[in-house]
C-alpha cells in the first residue's frame, strides 16, 4: 500500500493489522481492540484496508462478523456494516464500493455490496431480477450468460443426484456421497 508494509500479526495477543514503513520501522497497530481481524482486502487505490472482524456496537457482535475500513496511514477504523446479520470475506468490487457475503438468522449466505461509507447497502440476491438478470459471469475465455448457466447448474445437480441414487436425488445423505463431476465446457465443470 504505497510506502507501507500492511500485514496481519498477533503481536498483542490478537490477530491485527499492522503497518510498517517501506524502508523499515516499528509496526504501528491499525485496529485496536479485543476482537480477531480476519478477511483482508485493500482499496482499489491502496490508501485503506477492508477487513472482516468480530466487533461492532451491536450486543452479540463477539460472535459475529462485520466489514470495517482502516487508512494505511493510521487513521481511525470505520464501520462498513453493522447490525445483526454476519459479513465476512470483502473485497474491493471498485472504487467506491465493497462487495461480501452477507447471512443472518433466517437468509442463507448471499452476495452483498456497500459504499465504502457504508451507504447504500443492499444483497444481490436472485429474486431481485435487476441483479440476477444482468450478472454474466466470467471466465477466462469467454462470459457465461447467468440465464444458461442456472440451467446447466440446475441439470447438473439433477444428474449428481440420479447417479447418487434414490437418497442423494430425494436430498437425503445418510453417508457421504461422491458425486461426479461433469465437463460443461472448456476449462469448467460442475461438481
Amino acid at each position: 500500500s504505497g510506502d507501507k508494509l500492511v500485514f496481519l500479526a498477533d503481536i498483542d495477543n490478537w490477530p491485527h493489522l499492522y503497518a510498517v514503513p517501506a524502508g523499515g520501522g516499528k509496526p504501528v497497530l491499525l485496529t485496536p481492540g479485543n476482537f480477531m481481524v480476519e478477511d483482508v482486502a485493500e482499496t482499489r487505490d491502496g490508501s485503506a484496508i477492508i477487513y472482516s472482524a468480530n466487533t461492532g456496537a451491536t450486543s452479540g457482535d463477539f460472535d459475529r462478523r462485520h466489514i470495517f475500513r482502516v487508512g494505511v496511514d493510521g487513521s481511525k477504523p470505520q464501520v462498513i456494516t453493522s447490525g445483526d446479520s454476519i459479513e465476512w470475506t470483502p473485497v474491493a468490487a471498485d472504487d467506491t464500493h465493497v462487495a461480501f457475503v452477507s447471512t443472518g438468522v433466517r437468509r442463507p449466505p448471499v452476495a452483498g455490496l456497500v459504499s465504502l461509507d457504508g451507504k447504500d447497502r443492499r444483497e444481490l440476491i436472485a429474486t431481485d431480477r435487476r441483479t440476477a438478470e444482468s450478472v454474466n459471469y466470467h471466465h477466462p475465455s469467454r462470459e457465461i450468460d447467468r440465464r444458461n448457466e442456472r440451467s446447466i447448474g440446475r441439470n447438473a445437480q439433477q444428474s449428481a443426484r440420479a447417479a447418487a441414487g434414490p437418497e442423494a436425488a430425494a436430498g437425503i445423505h445418510a453417508e457421504p456421497v461422491d458425486m461426479p463431476t461433469r465437463q460443461i465446457g472448456n476449462d469448467c465443470a460442475v461438481e
